[in-house]
């Protein structure tokens, strides 16, 4: 879980959402905005993050099955990339063995943008209570 300091931080619209990456076991964010529209800046939501490499598949399927929730007019594009510019802090080179360092850009009108947060929230919740059964049985 993220330390009391670095919630602070995290923007407060971003932060379930972040909470629920994080409590998969499998993801550790780095860095992330819930994005400003009209700033010059940071207008797009963005979260990078660390991810197991054996589970791409497990997150590829969360993050489709968020979009498809949505309207065909209203439906956010999600980007997903490789971290790999050295210089910047939780590229690939800072990434534990075993994980894939990568940022997810998402582009979403603002009045949605929330909406989205809550759906993936769910979706990541659901995964981490599935692992936590895995685990206990």
């Amino acid at each position: 879980m993220i330390d009391a300091k670095a919630i602070k931080k995290i923007d407060a619209g971003i932060l379930p959402l972040i909470n629920a990456m994080n409590s998969t076991g499998w993801m550790e964010t780095i860095s992330c905005c819930e994005g400003y529209p009209g700033a010059k800046f940071f207008h797009n939501p963005y979260i990078a993050f660390f991810c197991k490499t054996e589970k791409i598949d497990t997150l590829s399927k969360i993050l489709n099955k968020a979009i498809n929730s949505f309207k065909q007019y209203e439906t956010p594009y999600l980007d997903l990339g490789i971290a790999f510019y050295d210089d910047v802090n939780g590229c690939q080179a800072d990434a534990p063995k075993g994980y894939i360092s990568l940022s997810l850009d998402i582009g979403i009108e603002p009045e949605l943008k929330l909406i989205l947060f809550k759906r993936l929230t769910t979706r990541f919740v659901k995964e981490a209570a599935a692992q936590a059964a895995k685990v206990n049985t």
